[in-house]
C-alpha cells in the first residue's frame, strides 16, 4: 500500500528543503566570527557612496585602462580580505553549490537580507567565492588589452620612425 500522492508530496518537499538547510549550514561551518561580520558588511550600506558591498561587487570597469584595472583590483582585494578560499566550494556538492552560486549571482542585497541567517550566508560566501574567480580573470583581461594597446600604439610609432627614415633617406 502506497500513501496518498499528496503525502508523498509533502515528504518529497520536506526532503529538499531539510537537504538545501544542510548544505547552506555546510558550506558556512566554520567560518570565524570576522569572516561572518565582513560577510553581513557586503549586506550594509555604504555611507560614503549609498551602495552596498553586493552592489560593488557585481558592478566593476572592464575597459582597458590603468585607472579600471586599480578599480578591479581593489575589488580582489576587498574580497581577499573576507578570508573565504575557494576550496570552501567542495564542502557540498559541485551541483548544490552551482545553484547557490546562482542565486549568488542574481540577488540584490535587499533580497539577501530577507533570508535566513545560514542561506543568507551560505549565498554570500559563493558570491565571495565567485567574484574573485570573475576578478581574477577580469584583471588578467582588462591587463592583457591594456599591454595590446601599448604594443600596437609601439607598433604605430616604430612604423612612423621607419617611414620618417625612408622618406629623409628619399631626400639624399
Amino acid at each position: 500500500m502506497l500513501p496518498a500522492s499528496s503525502v508523498i508530496e509533502r515528504l518529497g518537499l520536506a526532503v529538499r528543503a531539510r537537504a538545501r538547510a544542510v548544505a547552506y549550514a555546510s558550506l558556512v561551518q566554520g567560518l570565524d566570527e570576522g569572516q561572518i561580520a565582513r560577510l553581513l558588511g557586503l549586506v550594509s550600506v555604504n555611507e560614503e557612496d549609498g551602495r552596498t558591498g553586493v552592489s560593488r561587487l557585481h558592478d566593476w570597469p572592464e575597459a582597458p585602462s590603468a585607472a579600471n584595472l586599480a578599480q578591479v583590483l581593489a575589488r580582489l582585494k576587498m574580497v581577499r580580505a573576507i578570508g573565504i578560499t575557494a576550496d570552501r566550494a567542495r564542502t557540498i556538492h559541485q551541483a548544490r553549490y552551482a545553484v547557490i552560486a546562482g542565486e549568488a549571482g542574481i540577488m540584490t542585497a535587499q533580497h539577501l537580507s530577507r533570508l535566513g541567517p545560514d542561506r543568507r550566508l551560505a549565498i554570500l560566501t559563493a558570491l565571495v567565492i565567485e567574484q574573485e574567480i570573475r576578478l581574477i580573470d577580469t584583471a588578467v583581461d582588462v591587463f592583457d588589452r591594456l599591454m595590446a594597446g601599448l604594443f600596437r600604439r609601439a607598433q604605430r610609432k616604430r612604423q612612423d620612425r621607419l617611414l620618417d627614415q625612408a622618406q629623409e633617406l628619399e631626400t639624399l
